[in-house]
């Protein structure tokens, strides 16, 4: 789980996300499958879910053990799309919610569908990176 936003609040968020999962998918994934090869080892895939929407942020337990965490309809929401990477085939899907707050919009992003995501009755829009 990676938080853009939060606890420092920045207005680029979704664009940081987005730029994010394309590192990770087309830079580093990459290179690490590489070195599994290399190393006798089968590749690895990944599948990343973005949202964007209100949630709570903040550290939870105890002195022994204490965890930043956060919670929210938009936490759960990435984690549908994560989980829908798989079924779509595509290795990233976003929310509408995001695109619609990116400020540098990019030429890599393309509608996949409208999904009725677990735990919700609206079919969600569905993109990802081209």
């Amino acid at each position: 789980v990676a938080i853009f936003g939060a606890p420092i609040e920045c207005e680029d968020h979704a664009d940081r996300a987005i730029a994010t999962a394309r590192e990770m998918l087309y830079t580093r994934l990459p290179r690490f499958n590489a070195w599994c090869r290399e190393h006798g080892y089968d590749d690895f895939r990944m599948g990343v879910g973005i949202a964007s929407g209100p949630m709570m942020s903040g550290y939870v337990g105890s002195e022994r053990r204490l965890e930043y965490t956060a919670i929210g309809d938009a936490v759960n929401t990435a984690s549908r799309m994560e989980s829908l990477t798989k079924e779509l085939g595509n290795p990233v899907l976003l929310t509408e919610a995001t695109l619609e707050l990116v400020t540098a919009p990019a030429d890599d992003l393309i509608f996949v569908d409208e999904v009725t995501v677990r735990g919700r009755t609206a079919p969600t829009r569905v993109w990802t990176l081209a």
